[in-house]
C-alpha cells in the first residue's frame, strides 16, 4: 500500500475564531467498541442502536476548557502514526454526588463528544474509550476556583472524527434525564 499524497494547501481564515468548550457528551462503551461508530471520511455518520443513553455536561465555554489533538513524530522508528487526544474540563462546585458519580466515569473509560464554541462536534477514545484523571480543588482566596478539572485522554490511529449534523440531532435525542443539581 502506498502512502497518501498530499492534496490540498489551506488559505487564512477568517479572524473569528472562539476558543473553548461548552459541552461534551459521556457514551458508555459498548461490547461493539469502534464498530459501534460508523466513520466515513473523518466524520461520525451514525451510530449503532446498541447506544440507547448517553450524558450531557454542560459547562461555562471558557479558555479553561479545552480539547487539543496531538500527532507526535511517533512513526520514523515504529512505522506507526499516532494521535494523543486530550480533553480539560472544569466543572464547579465540589459535591458528594458528583464525586460518586466521576469514579464510576473514571472506571468506565468511555467515548467522549466533545462540543467546541464553533459548534464542531469530535468523537475522542474511538478505539479504547478515554482514560479520567480527576482533580478536585478547593482554593483558599474567595475567588479561587472550587470544583474539578477532569483530564480525558486517549491514543488513536487516526485524528479524532468529527460528527455529522444528523449523528449530533440522534445523540441528542439519547441524552438522559437523569442529572445532577450541585
Amino acid at each position: 500500500m502506498g502512502c497518501d499524497i498530499i492534496a490540498n494547501g489551506r488559505e487564512i481564515p477568517c479572524l473569528n475564531a472562539k476558543p473553548g468548550v461548552d459541552r461534551f457528551y459521556l457514551i458508555p462503551r459498548t461490547e461493539l467498541g469502534k464498530d459501534a461508530f460508523t466513520i466515513t471520511d473523518g466524520q461520525v455518520t451514525a451510530v449503532d442502536a446498541s447506544i440507547t443513553e448517553i450524558f450531557k455536561y454542560d459547562m461555562r465555554g471558557n479558555d479553561e476548557n479545552v480539547i487539543n489533538i496531538n500527532k507526535e513524530e511517533t512513526g520514523r522508528s515504529t512505522g506507526a502514526t499516532t494521535y494523543n487526544e486530550e480533553f480539560i474540563a472544569k466543572l464547579g462546585t465540589v459535591d458528594r454526588e458528583t464525586s460518586q458519580e466521576l469514579d464510576k466515569v473514571a472506571r468506565a473509560t468511555p467515548n467522549v463528544v466533545v462540543k467546541d464554541n464553533h459548534g464542531n462536534y469530535r468523537l475522542l477514545g474511538l478505539s479504547e474509550g478515554s482514560y479520567l484523571n480527576i482533580q478536585e480543588t478547593s482554593g483558599g482566596a474567595k475567588t479561587d476556583f472550587n470544583g474539578y478539572t477532569l483530564t480525558f485522554t486517549s491514543t488513536e490511529f487516526e485524528p479524532a472524527p468529527f460528527v455529522d449534523e444528523a449523528t449530533v440531532t440522534a445523540l441528542e435525542g439519547l441524552v438522559s434525564t437523569n442529572n445532577i443539581t450541585p
